[in-house]
């Protein structure tokens, strides 16, 4: 028998926390020969081991050959101070239960440090210090690869199965986070690669990520490197070096790896999206998953109970068969609970899995459920929390009781469900009234609850089968009383639809049309949405606008698919920014995805003028730093003109002794300094503002007039510019060419900054704010010059501006501006000249893509690279990123914007313009290019072999000569003879015939001519030639 071992895996030794984190204790038990039962204990001492400050060994797992145990440790309520792990195993052999073993593998090896956090609230950086707030504590530790497999030898099979864990320590909040990790071996060279990232602001500074690939095919020395990234810039590392070399089996017959099942729990509503949880707030919902790893083909049975401060609260079990033999890892949704079902306390979930045979998985993970506030106001709530209700409605067709709105006709009943939150003992009496299409349903059901203990209460008030309501609009009206000082009243919509399809539409789709109106218009005027749709036509639509790619949202929701629908603009928008219109397929209350469009429209300031050198636009944003409260909503500041709302979705508007760190209302000065450090005082101004407001965790917006407060700077901090300068602006010159040098110089008068702003950018032609793509974006020094020398690869058939403002900080300000215009023109003139342009020097409008692996996805329309709006579609594959990896998808991304594309073939290499994820930084490369190959006019003839792609009677060769886009039927070259001769070429012929009479009087055509002669007979020969 060999004896069992256990490793010790994360945090990281001599790692920094903030007092009240929770932090995840892993370690690892190992067992070569599979025959031992083996139990563990990891405690947590300050001090000698009798000042023992937390232990658990509740936590018993069997270890057949590897298995990972997590134990979490809430250190809420401890002292600053260094704290060190120590853990003890003990097992049997599983034959002779009389006899134990036992041995402490880890002795004060570890530590961590407790620090008092300086945070003063829920969320943003400025003025604090300490782990979740300076990046210098942050740390990465990777797991899996050298550990997991074969007793944590860390040598692996070619091409074997593995899962590679990845913590980060002190997350640093309101942070944008970026995991980049690859293999490589001993050569330095790379094998695989992947990178992931988040932007992080929850309440927990420790992030869990996985990463499923493969070992390399290939025997050697291999090394797993993890870089972190911190709002752009790497700031920890971490390696796991292994070996490929032997051909290892699991003990399922899955060669290379071992079955393995790991636990966890989220909050599916979580804005940052997927992200391990082990604490949650009251009003949270709770999603317990389970990730099972290289299982083999088979049936399976699984057991859940979840144990709470009142016992046994769930006991669920289930068969599962799998029978997919290429994919042995999966994640399932075991349970969800929603807000308000679990009270608050501590909380173990057991979880197990067997095939009856010689596989069992058996795992536990510890949560805890805290109450959702610290109010203690007298409304008669419980200790520590304020009385609330909330409505929800699902269906149980949905497998795991998930809310809805939606609900399709003859397909889902209705469940209606209400929760109450921190109600105190006492006896309470409600009403419940259902209004739809027709008036009321039914008639209003009353009835009385007697809470002799108080807290929380979950009841299922109706339910209706798929048949009983009708199509239409519908809104449940629900009152909860003690008829004393407590009286709750809410209202909760939902639709019903007949469609007729009994099911999602999960085909394909498109929206031939899509478009807002009216394009140009003023903040808080009326916008509609006009769009159509073919293919499998949702009953509903998502649509949305909103500005920088999702910086900040301005409306957000799901309407019936009727062709129109209009909303009211908020009255304060910044006439600076890009603003974006979009429309997506949606079924049951949720976006789809099949298929969606982009548009843009333009908000004007209220004196903005026409483009062109002379104008000279007044300010109208207002720029004063300032903030808003509204009690019930997340606070809301206005920066640069732009109200957003904080970050943290937790900062309200009570006070501190009713919502601690989260209540604001009496400490507004504090308030300005999360977001200007350097303010001084607060102002109430006298008029109030139109202001969208968001509730709690920034989920649902409301648009509301509310006051607002200045935020008073201290008056060394910030240059003293009263919003009066102009600019003198000349550009140099207004025509060139590809490679030429675009000079810039201006004067200033007013108030003068020390830099100012420099933008170079092109649209549509003719269409101003369509199609925008930016060339340069940079600040400056205000020295009154600034050249730039024209890149290759612009599109001179497009639009060209230079913009100049004043820079009061890293940012545009608004106080005066500019814009000029020019143009870039092909690099020559003349009727033979521009045909040998547009022969040899012509704008390749051949449909392509490339991609760049850690970058956003580019295309090429019409000769102009452009990046993928959605800032996210990446050059990783399917498997690894879901639905933003593309990379071994090329077809179906070409489809994306040529949706005729029948098959994808490798180009040269081209120089472009790549971005980073949200396409917010800018990288120049030379990258690979594929072709979107189509057979335009459908003629069975794919373009690349095709002499005439559009079949409007004139091959390609010509249409390139003569200037006409050879992929649009409807733009033909001039023939004024009808000689099937463009006018173009006829007149470059008679340049050549002029050019050699002039030359020679008549003699032979001199050296130019017969040049001449020379490229226009290849051009019409080769025409002619793939014609015929």
């Amino acid at each position: 028998m060999s004896p069992p071992t256990l490793e010790y895996l994360s945090p990281a030794s001599n790692s920094t926390y903030n007092a009240g984190d929770v932090i995840n204790i892993t370690i690892e038990l190992n067992d070569t020969d599979g025959d031992d039962i083996a139990y563990a204990y990891v405690a947590v001492q300050s001090g000698t081991w009798s000042n023992n400050v937390w232990g658990s060994n509740g936590n018993i797992t069997t270890a057949t050959n590897s298995t990972i145990i997590t134990f979490s440790w809430n250190t809420w309520g401890y002292n600053a101070g260094t704290y060190y792990f120590n853990s003890n195993l003990t097992w049997t052999n599983g034959t002779d239960w009389s006899t134990w073993y036992s041995g402490v593998d880890y002795w004060n090896n570890y530590s961590i440090n407790l620090v008092n956090s300086n945070n003063s609230g829920g969320g943003g950086n400025s003025g604090n210090t300490g782990c979740g707030y300076d990046v210098s504590f942050a740390t990465v530790q990777s797991t899996g690869i050298g550990h997991t497999m074969n007793g944590g030898t860390g040598d692996l099979s070619p091409n074997q199965n593995v899962t590679i864990f990845m913590t980060v320590n002190c997350a640093v909040y309101n942070s944008t986070m970026s995991l980049v990790y690859w293999i490589y071996d001993s050569n330095n060279s790379t094998w695989e690669i992947g990178n992931h990232s988040w932007y992080h602001q929850s309440s927990s500074t420790t992030f869990s990520h996985h990463w499923n690939t493969t070992a390399p095919s290939t025997n050697g020395n291999y090394n797993f490197i993890v870089e972190l990234f911190i709002n752009g810039s790497i700031e920890a590392w971490d390696n796991d070096p292994f070996t490929v070399g032997s051909n290892n089996s699991g003990d399922n017959g899955n060669t290379g790896c071992t079955p393995e099942v790991v636990i966890n729990s989220y909050n599916p509503t979580n804005p940052n999206g997927f992200e391990n949880q082990t604490t949650f707030n009251s009003n949270e919902p709770i999603t317990l998953y389970a990730y099972h790893h290289c299982f083999p083909t088979g049936s399976y049975h699984w057991n859940s109970t979840v144990y709470g401060p009142s016992g046994m609260y769930e006991d669920n079990y289930g068969n599962l068969n799998f029978t997919n033999s290429s994919s042995n890892s999966w994640l399932t949704n075991v349970w969800e609970y929603n807000v308000g079902y679990l009270g608050p306390g501590e909380y173990t979930w057991y979880y197990g899995f067997t095939n009856w045979g010689g596989i069992s998985r058996y795992v536990s993970h510890n949560f805890t459920i805290v109450n959702s506030t610290s109010s203690n106001n007298n409304s008669g709530g419980s200790q520590g929390c304020s009385p609330e209700v909330l409505l929800e409605t699902y269906s149980s067709v949905n497998t795991f009781n998930s809310a809805q709105t939606i609900f399709e006709y003859g397909v889902h009943d209705i469940i209606f469900e209400a929760t109450h939150i921190c109600m105190p003992a006492d006896e309470f009496h409600w009403n419940s009234t259902i209004y739809g299409p027709s008036g009321m349903v039914d008639s209003t059901v009353y009835g009385s609850e007697n809470l002799t203990n108080g807290g929380n209460l979950h009841s299922t008030v109706h339910t209706f089968d798929s048949t009983t309501l009708p199509s239409g609009e519908y809104t449940w009206y629900y009152g909860f009383s003690n008829w004393w000082d407590i009286s709750r009243y809410v209202s909760h919509n939902f639709t019903v639809i007949d469609n007729g399809t009994a099911s999602n539409v999960t085909g394909s789709c498109s929206f031939p049309s899509f478009e807002a109106t009216p394009y140009a218009l003023y903040a808080g005027e009326d916008l509609t949405y006009n769009w159509t749709m073919t293919g499998d036509i949702s009953s509903h639509v998502y649509l949305s606008l909103h500005s920088g790619w999702g910086t900040q949202y301005y409306y957000s929701g799901i309407v019936v698919n009727d062709g129109s629908h209009t909303i009211t603009l908020p009255s304060q928008m910044n006439p600076n920014l890009d603003y974006t219109v979009y429309v997506e397929s949606a079924f049951q209350d949720a976006r789809t995805t099949l298929c969606w469009k982009y548009g843009a429209i333009d908000i004007l300031g209220s004196n903005e003028g026409p483009l062109g050198n002379e104008t000279n636009i007044s300010p109208t944003v207002d720029l004063t730093p300032r903030i808003s409260m509204w009690y019930g909503k997340v606070n809301q500041h206005n920066e640069n003109g732009t109200w957003m709302t904080d970050p943290d979705g937790v900062a309200g508007a009570g006070s501190y002794d009713d919502w601690g760190d989260e209540g604001w209302g009496d400490r507004k000065l504090e308030y300005c300094q999360r977001f200007w450090p350097d303010t001084v005082d607060v102002v109430l101004r006298d008029s109030p503002e139109e202001i969208i407001f968001y509730t709690r965790y920034n989920s649902e917006a409301y648009l509301s007039t509310k006051p607002v407060w200045e935020c008073i700077l201290e008056g060394a901090q910030i240059t003293e510019l009263t919003g009066v300068c102009s600019f003198d602006l000349t550009i140099t010159p207004t025509e060139l060419e590809v490679g030429d040098t675009l000079t810039v110089t201006w004067t200033m008068t007013g108030d003068i900054p020390v830099e100012v702003g420099i933008a170079f950018f092109s649209t549509v032609q003719g269409q101003w704010n369509v199609g925008v793509q930016y060339h340069l974006s940079e600040i400056t020094a205000n020295d009154g010059g600034f050249a730039y020398s024209i890149p290759q690869g612009m599109n001179p058939d497009r639009d060209y501006y230079m913009y100049i403002d004043a820079e009061l900080t890293d940012d545009f300000t608004t106080y005066c501006w500019k814009y000029g215009s020019f143009d870039i023109l092909a690099s020559n003139e003349g009727a033979l000249e521009e045909v040998l342009e547009n022969l040899f020097n012509s704008t390749d409008r051949t449909p392509r893509i490339s991609m760049w692996y850690g970058k956003v996805n580019q295309h090429n329309e019409n000769g102009t690279w452009m990046t993928d709006p959605d800032g996210t579609a990446g050059a990783g594959n399917f498997n690894q990123f879901g639905s933003d990896g593309w990379g071994d998808r090329k077809l179906e991304y070409c489809q994306r914007f040529w949706p005729d594309t029948v098959s994808v073939a490798p180009m040269g290499a081209e120089q472009i313009v790549f971005y980073t994820g949200g396409n917010q930084v800018a990288y120049l490369t030379t990258k690979p290019v594929w072709q979107c190959v189509q057979d335009t006019d459908g003629d069975g003839i794919l373009d690349p072999d095709d002499a005439d792609d559009d079949n409007d009677g004139w091959s390609d060769i010509l249409e390139q000569a003569c200037g006409t886009n050879e992929l649009d039927v409807n733009d033909v070259p001039a023939d004024s003879d009808g000689d099937q001769i463009c006018d173009l070429l006829d007149d470059a012929l008679d340049e050549v015939v002029t050019d050699a009479t002039e030359e020679d009087a008549g003699f032979l055509p001199g050296f130019s001519a017969i040049s001449g002669l020379a490229a226009l007979g290849a051009a019409m020969l080769i025409g002619r030639r793939r014609s015929n």
